[in-house]
């Protein structure tokens, strides 16, 4: 099965990303490695 997702701008509730078949990316992983350069 083949479900389009659509992008969650202005989407602020994660229930609601979820739901509604919303695309997340989780980049906890990425920032937790210390690869974020602010």
């Amino acid at each position: 099965m083949n479900i389009s997702r659509k992008l969650p701008i202005g989407v602020q509730s994660f229930k609601v990303l979820r739901e509604d078949y919303y695309l997340y990316v989780d980049k906890t992983e990425y920032i937790q490695s210390g690869r974020v350069s602010c």
